[in-house]
């Protein structure tokens, strides 16, 4: 890997999305699901991750309405964005 990656699938998601995540170097990091006014409205993860390891997380979205959503992969050297929908 030569830069940070974080993907969501299905998109859109309506019951369980899947959160893939991977940074270039051993680090503290969170994931969060953010709603377009920028509010935390869900945290997926938050510790330590090893380089280069593809991380997978499910997460129930079930309690979230319909709507477009960031996630955030938060690192010490920054913060990467995706788009997100969920359709109910």
């Amino acid at each position: 890997l030569e830069e940070n990656m974080i993907k969501q699938y299905p998109n859109p998601a309506d019951h369980n999305a899947t959160f893939e995540f991977s940074v270039i170097e051993d680090q503290e990091v969170s994931v969060s699901i953010l709603n377009i006014n920028g509010q935390v409205v869900g945290s997926i993860y938050n510790g330590s991750v090893r380089a280069n390891e593809v991380n997978k997380l499910d997460y129930n979205v079930t309690t979230l309405q319909s709507g477009i959503y960031y996630v955030h992969l938060n690192t010490p050297t920054g913060v990467l964005k995706k788009k997100f929908v969920i359709i109910k």
